[in-house]
Order: structure tokens, then sequence, then C-alpha cells
């Protein structure tokens, strides 16, 4: 099961747009199963969705696999708050760079992920002669793993 959620384009009093894929053996292909606006973020409307969800389509969803999409936006926010200038900033958001965390299993992100897209950071850095900025950066990854660790929980 793949879910996905958009806040750009959404009608007014709406907070959300989720949408919900299951993986599909015969086609090899993720298929949207469900879309669902909602006014608020929270466990209670999510768990509604998804039950929701699972009582709309003629299967049960045994999810042995549930991807996780980071949200690059909020992560850049995070950086900007943390004075990451803007140039350092756009080396993390390069494709190859924070992106590589949406192909890794979560528990291999704290274990090996992290220290993989750092250094590729600090290589760009590096290779554009410009200052990693180690202070800056790893208040960052701080909080990157404490988002992890307590389950990325709103």
């Amino acid at each position: 099961m793949f879910v996905d959620a958009t806040y750009k384009s959404v009608p007014a009093n709406f907070y959300q747009l989720i949408i919900v894929m299951v993986f599909d053996e015969i086609s090899d292909l993720y298929i949207s199963c469900c879309y669902a606006l909602i006014t608020g973020k929270s466990s209670k409307v999510y768990n509604c969705v998804l039950y929701h969800t699972s009582s709309g389509i003629d299967f049960a969803l045994n999810s042995d696999h549930v991807s996780c999409d980071f949200e690059q936006e909020g992560l850049r926010r995070k950086m900007l708050k943390l004075k990451i200038p803007q140039g350092k900033v756009d080396i993390a958001m390069v494709p190859g760079a924070i992106d590589e965390f949406t192909g890794i299993r979560r528990s291999e992100i704290l274990r090996s992920g992290i220290r993989g897209v750092k250094q590729t950071i600090l290589e760009e850095c590096r290779d554009l002669k410009i200052p990693y900025l180690t202070e800056k950066w790893g208040k960052f990854w701080k909080n990157f793993t404490h988002m992890l660790q307590r389950g990325c929980r709103n």
C-alpha cells in the first residue's frame, strides 16, 4: 500500500487530499483505489480514510509493505529555519540526496541511510568548494533522527 497526500490542489475549506494506492501484482503497478478530501490532520481522520477505503474495495488491506513519502518541502523548511543557507539547502534537494530516503526501508534510514545522504551532501559541497557547516547540518540531522524515532507523528 502507498498513501500520499497533497496540500496544494485542494478546494477551499479542505486541508488535504489523501490518495491511497494498492499494488496490483498482475499489472505490476500501484493503482489508486481511494481519494479523500479531509478537513484536518489527525490519526482519527487518517484511520477513517483507511477504514472507508477497506470497506469500499473487495479485498482486505493486509499490507506487508507501506511506503513512506518524505515531504521534501517540510525538510527544506526545517533546513532554512536552522539557518542553513539556501545554496546548501539546494544541494540537499538535488536528485540523489534527500530523496534517497524514499527508497530505503525505514529500519535502514537510521542505521545507514542518513550516513549516505550526509556523505552525498558533504561531497557536493566539497566539489562546489563551499563549506559544509557541520554544526547547522548536525542540528538538522539530530532533528530528523528524533522525528524518525518518535514515529513521524503529528
